[in-house]
């Protein structure tokens, strides 16, 4: 990783471990022993990157993730059953979407990122044109063990002359279905961490982060060396726990809305994360805005009674986008004697927009930086952004970055990347324009104006700010809600930002409306589509309706109503227009379930 530059510093001091030849029980029963202990498993690598049934990690680089990859069997990890994992850069595999960095967390703690075996946590890098790293993963015939190997693995370094690596290191993780064990095995390890702090954890996590068993901290593994964690044969353990798993979408990513448009279903997914029976408990809703004014709230009963139950539950109420701001979905489990109460609740950012303007700006972030800004040590990271809007097509106009500095006058890069690769991550590039330094105004909005407006025909897209040196620093919100819509990019790799859950990044889009064009709001919508015409127009402007329709209405480009009509059953509406002013327009066809804009001229 390239050292991140933040307002707040992590510090932890703690006396050196020496290893041990075994370790635990941890809360829930675990144990390990090592291959010095007599009864320790016995080191024996296996080379699973020469079996033809192997398969390659690719999309691996420095701090970030891939998968999520199907374990083959459903692993019991805990008291609870995993079925797909994701694979960390810096030497771990996870049961969630988790991206473990510098400063490498001290096992257990409650703080984000739980849930995770860690073989080797440490500051690795896949990236660079002559990087031998590969990752492989592989499973047996008889699908009860799968192998994760990290292979010729060096350290990120940025002081090494071959593109920020040094060192190898080649270790795998082996999950056992016939005995629910974990064993790690270490091959080579050369080099050491750019860090001296923070810098290596070993061990395994719950999905809370309560509980965890470390078999080290801040010291490198041997060579030829396996260590091997025990399930519980009897564990006395007892968890009741619920867990609200997400709000709206499995990242509770925020979400545009258009104002005026269909209401929002306030719907969250909850689990019972324990390993004893629940009783029907409720889950509390609620919709605030800006200055916490309850805009919509609602209590409904979910019911995940044996361990491992989920269900979805939709509250009766409904928020109606009206007024455009910044909103917060917040759900909340209220069962009495819950043992962890950090998961019983999530926030989800909403944010209406006035769509009948001629721009729309995309952001979630306000317009004030906490901290003195971002900045990767290196000179060529980068953050960013996610962004989908309400309604198909759009057209970018310009991006903009809150710049804080650039005091080595080195500039920066704007980029836009389509969701066209796996499982919607950036693809295709779309724009790349450089920014230098003459250009930047500190402390303030910086725009990138696009030399030809881009119409992207569906979905979102990824908008990236990249250093083209050290030094440069982009603002930081950290004003509640949150996204959860951020990332960082180091090298060719995308990673979920490590402190997404704490901070946005400074970044907005700002959008149009594809003239002439009818762009459709997304979400669980009837299709309500229908066309107003010609376009341009002058005299006349004709609305073609179906019954889907309620009501039109028409706002010129700075948002002032100029007509409004119910549909009382026609097919056709004629507008006379000869008085109205020439210039842009939007035509809104609204019915129960969704809304369709189209933007139309005047001459």
């Amino acid at each position: 990783m390239k050292k991140i530059i933040y307002s707040f510093l992590f510090t932890l001091i703690l006396p050196v471990q020496m290893f041990a030849a075994s370790g635990g029980p941890d809360l829930f029963g675990y144990t390990w022993k090592d291959s010095n202990e007599p009864g320790g498993p016995v080191y024996n690598w296996i080379d699973i990157a020469s079996y033809p049934e192997v398969s390659q990690v690719f999309g691996l680089s420095d701090d970030n993730n891939a998968g999520p990859y199907p374990v083959g069997f459903n692993f019991q990890f805990y008291w609870y059953q995993v079925s797909q994992f994701w694979v960390g850069s810096n030497g771990y595999i996870a049961f969630n979407n988790a991206q473990i960095s510098s400063p490498f967390p001290i096992i257990p703690t409650s703080a984000l990122p739980n849930n995770f075996i860690a073989a080797m946590a440490t500051d690795l890098n896949f990236d660079g044109a002559t990087n031998q790293a590969a990752c492989f993963f592989w499973k047996n015939a008889t699908s009860d063990s799968l192998i994760i190997s990290f292979e010729n693995v060096p350290f990120w370094n940025p002081s090494a002359a071959n593109g920020f690596v040094s060192g190898s290191n080649s270790f795998q993780i082996i999950l056992s279905n016939v005995d629910s064990s974990i064993t790690f095995q270490y091959k080579i390890q050369n080099g050491t961490s750019a860090g001296t702090a923070n810098f290596m954890s070993i061990g395994i996590e719950n999905n809370s982060g309560n509980i965890g068993l470390q078999h080290s901290y801040g010291q490198y593994p041997p060579v030829n060396y396996a260590v091997k964690y025990y399930y519980p044969a009897n564990s006395t353990y007892q968890v009741s726990d619920a867990a609200v798993v997400w709000n709206d979408n499995e990242d509770t990513g925020a979400k545009f809305l258009i104002s005026n448009s269909a209401p929002f279903d306030l719907t969250s997914k909850i689990k019972n994360v324990g390993n004893q029976p629940l009783t029907t408990f409720n889950v509390q809703a609620n919709v605030s805005n800006s200055v916490g004014t309850s805009m919509a709230s609602g209590t409904a009963a979910a019911m995940v009674p044996a361990p491992g139950n989920e269900m979805i539950v939709t509250q009766t109420a409904q928020f109606n986008p009206v007024t455009p701001g910044t909103y917060s979905f917040t759900s909340d489990i209220l069962l009495a004697n819950d043992a962890t109460p950090s998961n019983n609740s999530k926030t989800m950012e909403l944010v209406v927009l006035d769509t009948t303007t001629a721009t729309i700006s995309l952001q979630y972030c306000d317009n004030t930086s906490e901290g003195v800004g971002l900045s990767w040590q290196g000179g060529n990271g980068g953050v960013g952004v996610y962004f989908e809007p309400p309604f198909t097509p759009f057209v970018i106009q310009r991006l903009e970055y809150f710049i804080i500095s650039d005091p080595q006058a080195v500039g920066f890069t704007a980029r836009v990347n389509a969701n066209n690769g796996i499982n919607n991550t950036p693809g295709t590039e779309l724009v790349n324009i450089g920014v230098p330094s003459s250009a930047i105004v500190p402390n303030n909005w910086n725009q990138v104006v696009l030399s030809s407006p881009l119409t992207v025909s569906d979905s979102g897209v990824y908008v990236s700010w990249i250093m083209n040196g050290d030094g440069i620093t982009i603002g930081q919100d950290q004003t509640l809600p949150l996204s959860n819509r951020t990332f960082e990019v180091l090298g060719t790799g995308w990673a979920v930002n490590r402190y997404r859950e704490i901070e946005d990044i400074m970044i907005k889009m700002v959008i149009s409306t594809p003239t002439g064009a009818v762009t459709t709001l997304r979400g669980n919508q009837v299709n309500i589509s229908s066309q107003a015409y010609p376009v341009p127009f002058n005299h006349q402007l004709h609305v073609n309706l179906n019954n889907q329709v309620n009501r039109i209405s028409i706002c010129n480009a700075i948002g002032e109503e100029v007509a409004s009509l119910s549909n009382e059953g026609r097919s056709q509406i004629t507008l006379q227009t000869t008085d109205w002013p020439a210039g842009i327009y939007f035509v809104q066809m609204i019915g129960v379930d969704g809304i369709t804009t189209q933007k139309v001229i005047k001459n």
